[in-house]
């Protein structure tokens, strides 16, 4: 399209005269074309690959969303901005929605450039491995220290891909029960609790004797035991503060 029919659409949709859905009037079949060329433009900027979560597409537009990084009904005006848009699953779209990502809370005056006004990995002025990664049993999680990972997996919903991935290796017959213990392990703070699900993902694994399900429960213990560390630390020094502040008061 011209750069003046560009800012003609930018400028109705602003007005709310159309939307991204719009296929009728005037402006219908240049909106449908616009759609279909931002699809598979980021498509292939991202090398076939989800801006928030880094899963493969497959090759059928059906199976992944032209994604709106400002969602589209709280902001207008930038539906039609490039800036503004990236390639998504299904998932990930479905997941973050119209949830807000402004790093502040208030809502964006302008379409910042700036990557710390975010919350979440920016498609366009962020590093997606700075912030996050595949671990060795294949769960998409934060990079240690990114605030900004650990809110792309929230607002993304991250805990459920890993469940639903790990309970892959799995009997076929339990991968149900599987991801669900998965994705509360996941979802969970309390290490107690985490204990539970883990016994009951290991007998799992038992009665499949498969070398991913180990893989899986192996990777899980050694985090419970690391968080199980770090309470018992954190309790110590508090305990520590305790004792001098009462030697202090004799």
């Amino acid at each position: 399209m011209t750069a003046e029919e560009h800012t003609g659409i930018k400028q109705l949709a602003k007005e709310g005269a159309l939307d991204w859905s719009t296929k009728d009037g005037p402006y219908g079949a240049l909106i449908v074309k616009f759609r279909a060329e931002a699809k598979e433009h980021y498509y292939r900027q991202q090398r076939r690959r989800c801006c928030y979560c880094s899963v493969e597409f497959q090759d059928h537009k059906l199976t992944y969303d032209a994604e709106h990084i400002l969602d589209k009904a709280d902001y207008k005006e930038y539906m039609f901005e490039p800036a503004n848009l990236a390639a998504a699953c299904k998932h990930c779209n479905g997941s973050k929605s119209n949830r807000s990502i402004s790093a502040t809370g208030e809502r964006f005056a302008t379409l910042s450039t700036t990557s710390g006004d975010y919350l979440i990995v920016h498609p366009h002025l962020d590093e997606w491995d700075h912030h996050l990664k595949f671990d060795e049993i294949g769960r998409i999680v934060p990079q240690a220290g990114s605030l900004k990972g650990r809110e792309t997996s929230r607002i993304c919903e991250f805990a459920a891909l890993n469940a639903t991935r790990l309970a892959d290796e799995f009997a076929i017959t339990r991968d149900g029960a599987a991801e669900t213990a998965l994705r509360t392990f996941h979802e969970v703070n309390d290490v107690a609790r985490k204990r539970e699900l883990l016994a009951l993902l290991t007998d799992m694994a038992a009665h499949f004797d498969h070398a991913g399900s180990r893989a899986v429960i192996g990777a899980l213990q050694s985090e419970i035991d690391e968080e199980g560390s770090l309470l018992a630390a954190g309790t110590a020094v508090l305990a520590a503060d305790s004792n001098s502040a009462d030697h202090a008061d004799i």
